[in-house]
């Protein structure tokens, strides 16, 4: 899709995106499949649209003219397992306020809770989003100045977050307020170092474990 202007590939990337998101909130949550009951299904999900997503958008070209993609493919692995298992270790012996719990299973935002389910899920729709985001941020890298590549996709990965009131109501400022700064900062880095995508990564994951410990103390939703 690379030879794509602008507006199909930008359209054809939203679409998989809402799309697999919507498959997520709008059927696969309702019929009992969520990020704390049945959760090796979402995974799976996610796995599996994460796979169809890079073939569809080119990822192995992008991937390769990176620098040393084996050993940033290594250290991402690494970023996986410190991700699923250092906060459920940690937040074991760190349980939230009762008052707090509830607001956060009623919020229907899960991932404060650090368990094995509700991280691992978490996990997997980090890697999906990331990859449909490298393989923007690259294709737009590739047309455009690294300037503008960054206002375009920060715009781009604001307004894909606005249908997050439809789930979340006004929980979903929570993800939409800090979509903008975050989609910037993730094209600066991927476009601007070499282990870009690892910063991008590690952005990524503080920020849910971050305010994931926010959540555990302090009434927010």
């Amino acid at each position: 899709m690379k030879s794509f202007n602008l507006a199909p590939y930008l359209t054809f990337w939203l679409a998989y995106w809402l799309g697999i998101m919507g498959v997520v909130s709008f059927i696969l949550k309702p019929i009992g499949f969520t990020y704390n009951e049945n959760a090796s299904v979402l995974c799976a999900f996610y796995f599996i649209s994460s796979i169809v997503g890079l073939r569809i958008f080119s990822f192995n070209e992008y991937y390769l003219k990176i620098h040393r993609p084996q050993k940033q493919a290594c250290l991402i692995f690494c970023l996986c397992i410190v991700f699923a298992v250092v906060p459920i270790i940690y937040f074991k012996n760190y349980p939230p306020v009762s008052i707090f719990l509830e607001d956060i299973i009623k919020s229907k935002i899960l991932f404060p809770l650090f368990q094995f389910d509700t991280q691992l899920t978490k996990l997997f729709d980090i890697l999906f989003q990331q990859a449909l985001i490298f393989c923007l941020v690259n294709y737009l890298k590739n047309k455009y100045t690294a300037l503008k590549s960054v206002v375009i996709f920060s715009v781009i990965f604001f307004v894909l977050h606005l249908p997050l009131f439809i789930v979340f109501q006004v929980n979903a400022l929570v993800f939409i307020l800090p979509a903008f700064v975050a989609g910037g900062i993730f094209a600066y880095l991927i476009i601007s170092y070499r282990y870009g995508l690892i910063y991008s990564i590690i952005l990524h994951m503080s920020y849910y474990i971050c305010f994931g410990v926010l959540l555990r103390s302090y009434k927010f939703l």
